[in-house]
């Protein structure tokens, strides 16, 4: 078994339909990005890759709220040992939770298994002088601060790793589950990569009307197919053996992927478009 890594501190982070546009430190989640992704129908260079759920049981407005709400700090104070169970419960007052109990049986985690630390995020460790005086190394140059306590996502997926265990925003809810059942209720989601897309000449005998010697092109998707599935959770694609899936479609002159896959890989997926049409 296998956790899915967050290669961008979740991706510091999710559509994830959002991504950072300009030099400010603003997440690519902040609700002000998201607004302006989500009401736009197509992507333009420069700018994030605009995204949508196929999913008929959540539209891209509760994908957004659920994603911005995970992306806001921890507020819970969860401590090692705590049922899983009542972690979620507590979870649920935030966002709407289903603990994925047939999927843990499958596996013989008990629904009240001990979570585990997480990131060490106590505040009664030392005191506010003390972490004052400590110079540490995010705070020596210009690099973003997160301030506080981590992200409440990440807060969550570090307690459940030791049991092997990850998250999915699917049905408009978010699922506490299996790796292994994740991987086999994947999400499908549309990305319109039309920037991201070369023309090449096609072959004399691919081309439509040879006979007036007009040089004709073709949407290229390989490299960027190759791009990511050799860059993102390799061994999941199905070139490897794995479930995920992506399809490329051309549809009235937009260069679009279709892609099914777990929901921690769409967020990196999201990710590494944005910064590819940067």
């Amino acid at each position: 078994m296998r956790f899915i890594a967050l290669s961008f501190l979740l991706f510091t982070s999710p559509c994830l339909v959002a991504a950072q546009t300009t030099a400010a430190s603003r997440h690519w989640l902040s609700p002000g990005v998201s607004d302006d992704i989500s009401s736009s129908a197509v992507t333009k260079p420069g700018g994030p890759v605009v995204s949508f759920p196929c999913d008929p049981l959540m539209s891209v407005k509760q994908e957004r709220a659920l994603a911005v709400a995970l992306m806001k700090p921890s507020t819970f104070h969860w401590v090692p040992g705590q049922p899983l169970s009542q972690m979620a419960a507590e979870l649920s007052e935030q966002v709407p939770v289903l603990l994925d109990r047939r999927a843990l049986e499958e596996i013989g985690i008990d629904p009240d298994a001990e979570i585990g630390a997480g990131v060490m995020t106590d505040e009664h460790a030392s005191s506010q002088e003390q972490h004052a005086e400590r110079a540490r190394w995010w705070q020596r140059d210009e690099a973003a601060v997160i301030e506080g306590r981590p992200s409440l996502i990440v807060d969550v997926l570090n307690r459940v790793r030791d049991l092997y265990l990850t998250l999915m925003i699917v049905r408009g809810q978010v699922v506490i589950t299996t790796i292994e059942a994740a991987e086999d209720d994947l999400a499908t989601r549309i990305y319109d990569v039309t920037p991201l897309i070369s023309m090449v000449p096609r072959a004399p005998w691919e081309s439509v009307q040879p006979s007036r010697g007009i040089a004709e092109t073709s949407p290229d998707f390989d490299a960027l197919l190759d791009t990511i599935q050799t860059s993102i959770d390799a061994d999941t694609w199905e070139r490897l053996g794995g479930n995920s899936t992506i399809v490329p479609a051309t549809i009235r002159e937009r260069y679009l992927i279709v892609v099914s896959t777990t929901t921690m890989t769409h967020w990196k997926l999201q990710r590494l478009l944005d910064r590819l049409n940067q």
